[in-house]
């Protein structure tokens, strides 16, 4: 039982994840960046500067893609 419930909270935290990174994706096009896909590949590097403005706004998930970049 607690396997189960586990192994749905990792599924529900790495779906919220994914959207996250899509949703900032999609923001990211519409100021003609494009950043990671979905599948981790850099596609183009940000500058610090766009993600330090980003950032004031959603402190959270400019954290979350910075990781993404960390772990390359």
């Amino acid at each position: 039982l607690f396997d189960d419930l586990a192994s749905e909270i990792v599924a529900e935290v790495n779906e919220g994840q994914r959207q996250l990174e899509a949703d900032y994706i999609e923001i990211l096009k519409g100021n003609g960046i494009t950043f990671y896909s979905i599948d981790r590949e850099p596609l183009k590097e940000m500058t610090k500067s766009v993600i330090d403005e980003f950032g004031k706004a959603n402190p959270n998930l400019v954290k979350y893609v910075e990781g993404i970049d960390a772990a390359r």
